[in-house]
């Protein structure tokens, strides 16, 4: 469902200013693996709404988590924090709650009790800010940032003793397909969405 373009020299310098703008706020998940060190599940954000400060993150993780029982760690300015036994709301199929793959969303609401609450809110992105309760009549681009984990490289940005997390975000542009034939993949248009695929940017 995708088509290759070739970006111009606009295009990648916008996406290299909104990716710099971005960075701070793409949080790395991590759960406890079976050799007792955090890996790498995915990536999620901190979100103040009605002067509450949430996490976001999957669904799908918290489904990892319940079967590794593993507790959920985010890397915060580098440093892996537990996000200390959380209360979660998320999206589940009835049937068998576990995660809803068509809206795959998990919120854990963070207690102004926990230890890193302030600093986790200086890496939070205000409801206001986002586009909740927006809407356009034209989205020309959308842009995704995170970490590469190809060949188990999260693995070697961690300090296990030291609980850091160090590693560069990598952000990823696509721009929407307008004439797709949904039907010809068997998708959905109002729960799907086809993308035009750039080139890979050096640098």
């Amino acid at each position: 469902m995708s088509k290759i373009i070739t970006p111009n020299d606009d295009f990648k310098d916008r996406l290299i200013e909104i990716g710099d703008k971005l960075n701070r706020f793409v949080i790395p998940v991590f759960l406890t693996g079976k050799f007792g060190r955090p890996e790498m599940e995915g990536t999620g954000f901190f979100l103040r709404h009605n002067n509450k400060l949430y996490f976001v993150t999957a669904s799908h993780i918290i489904d990892a988590a319940h079967l590794r029982k593993s507790s959920i760690n985010v890397a915060v300015n580098g440093k892996i924090i537990n996000l200390e036994n959380p209360v979660i709301k998320r999206v589940v199929l009835k049937e068998t709650e576990e995660a809803d793959k068509t809206l795959d969303i998990a919120i854990i609401q963070i207690s102004e009790n926990f230890i890193y609450y302030e600093t986790c809110s200086l890496q939070c992105i205000d409801s206001q800010k986002t586009m909740y309760g927006r809407s356009f009549n034209k989205i020309d681009i959308q842009l995704l940032q995170g970490f590469p984990v190809s060949k188990n490289k999260p693995v070697k940005c961690i300090d296990k003793n030291n609980k850091t997390f160090n590693a560069g975000l990598w952000t990823y542009s696509f721009r929407f397909y307008i004439n797709c034939d949904f039907k010809k993949f068997n998708k959905n248009p109002s729960t799907h969405y086809s993308i035009v695929r750039s080139n890979k940017i050096k640098g």
